[in-house]
């Protein structure tokens, strides 16, 4: 069997997390970590895509608004099919 593990890395805080404490003040965010782990494979979660990317990046942006306020956030990517793919409502000029 094969697993996927996708997680965010920054230097303040290492893996992109909420405390305890903060999470526990947020109750709609649904995870503390933004790690997203999958059985790769038609009989099990599937495979990783750009809509399941998506959504852990919206994730990350959550977490991090929080736990690193008034903070300009960039993330990299690189190496992936990611780079030729947009959300659905997405802007491109």
């Amino acid at each position: 069997r094969c697993i996927h593990i996708s997680e965010f890395l920054c230097e303040p805080l290492g893996r992109v997390h909420l405390t305890t404490e903060q999470h526990l003040s947020y109750p709609e965010i649904p995870n503390r970590y933004v790690t997203e782990i999958l059985e790769v494979g038609a009989n099990h979660d599937g495979y990783w895509n750009i809509q399941l990317l998506a959504k852990q990046l919206k994730h990350a942006i959550d977490i991090l608004e929080i736990a690193l306020p008034n903070t300009i956030f960039v993330f990299g990517f690189d190496n992936s099919s990611s780079h030729g793919a947009f959300a659905e409502d997405a802007l491109v000029a």
